[in-house]
């Protein structure tokens, strides 16, 4: 049985781990941050908040799809 990730959420987690990466790069930018993570509340605020559980599955399929790990990737199912 495949688990299914809609592609909204998909979109909205890999949007969040650009502004994760982006704060690591530059960490005293808590302005511009905060402005980024509001536009992105804005974006999806019809699918936030995001169970942990659909942000695990949205990771560990990018996670397998980066590793190239075709196996895993096809135990989920994308949908709009």
């Amino acid at each position: 049985m495949k688990k299914i990730i809609k592609k909204k959420v998909l979109e909205c987690v890999i949007e969040q781990q650009k502004i994760n990466e982006w704060s690591k790069l530059f960490p005293r930018d808590f302005d511009i941050r905060l402005a980024k993570l509001l536009e992105l509340r804005e974006k999806y605020n019809d699918i936030i908040p995001i169970t942990a559980e659909m942000k695990q599955d949205v990771l560990s399929y990018l996670n397998s799809l980066n590793a190239e790990d075709y196996e895993i990737c096809n135990k989920f199912l994308i949908t709009d």
